[in-house]
């Protein structure tokens, strides 16, 4: 069984694209960090230096 995950205190689970936008939309706000918990209790936090990733040189 795959875990299903949620932004931190927040109730509807999201899948992958919605976790990259909730991210992004983060960023555009000025929030740096993303809480996200999973339905066994774990934890995960994205922290970004304010960029995007398609903005990132490789």
């Amino acid at each position: 069984m795959a875990e299903a995950w949620s932004v931190l205190d927040e109730e509807p689970k999201v899948n992958g694209d919605t976790a990259v936008a909730r991210v992004s939309t983060n960023l555009d706000d000025g929030r740096l960090t993303t809480y996200f918990r999973s339905d066994l209790g774990r934890l995960l936090c994205f922290v970004s230096n304010g960029r995007l990733p398609h903005e990132l040189a490789i």
